[in-house]
């Protein structure tokens, strides 16, 4: 059985990339403006696109462990291995270290320029900064993060 997907013979896109929002929160967009078909429609999933939808894969890399995912069980960091531990300089090299790596084998949309860890050992959490180019668009990026016992924090 085959599943054909025919769209408008006039679309076009503006954007390169795009990704449901993490939060899933609906969104309204007026008549003839969809965010997912661009086409039609008064309310609709919230949808990030370009740097933001790259953003959302990065922050779904970070918080997913291996073997969550059914079909890729590789998939993810186990940043999580180090939430327990005492906030150090050694501990933010692991991480900096397991962030390249899985930057560079998951996310091919990016070249990663470098990753800075910023050890706060009083609040016991880390201030994670990524410079990263996106060749297709043509930016240079930063995403900062903190992370916590809570997880990841984009700020």
């Amino acid at each position: 059985m085959a599943i054909s997907i025919q769209f408008e013979k006039n679309f076009k896109s503006d954007y390169t990339y795009s990704d449901l929002a993490l939060d899933m929160e609906k969104e309204y967009v007026p008549y003839g403006e969809s965010n997912l078909t661009r086409s039609g429609g008064n309310s609709d999933i919230k949808t990030d696109f370009d740097e933001y939808a790259i953003a959302n894969s990065l922050r779904n890399l970070f918080s997913t462990r291996p073997k969550q995912r059914i079909l890729d069980p590789e998939y993810g960091l186990d940043l999580s291995q180090f939430l327990f531990e005492n906030a150090n300089e050694y501990t933010a090299r692991l991480i900096a270290r397991k962030i390249e790596q899985g930057i560079r084998r998951y996310e091919s949309r990016v070249t990663l320029n470098f990753v800075e860890v910023i050890v706060d050992e009083e609040n016991n959490l880390y201030d994670i900064s990524l410079n990263l180019t996106i060749p297709s668009l043509r930016k240079d990026v930063v995403y900062r993060s903190i992370f916590t016992e809570n997880g990841f924090t984009n700020v």
